[in-house]
């Protein structure tokens, strides 16, 4: 049973690491330097309107 156990850590090890290396070569780094204009999340609920056609995006510049 232990060995059965170690095999399957093993293997769960190797897929995740598998797994995190094709993320990190997919996925890109964003760098924002001061000033930049950027979209902010902030949902606001306004009683009487229906969520679908609020807009939960804002710009938020400095």
């Amino acid at each position: 049973m232990d060995r059965i156990h170690q095999f399957a850590r093993e293997k769960l090890k190797i897929h995740s690491d598998k797994m995190k290396q094709r993320l990190d070569t997919t996925s890109t780094k964003t760098a924002f330097k001061p000033g930049d204009a950027v979209w902010l999340y902030a949902p606001k609920r306004t009683k009487g309107k229906s969520p679908k056609l609020q807009s939960n995006w804002k710009v938020r510049t400095p």
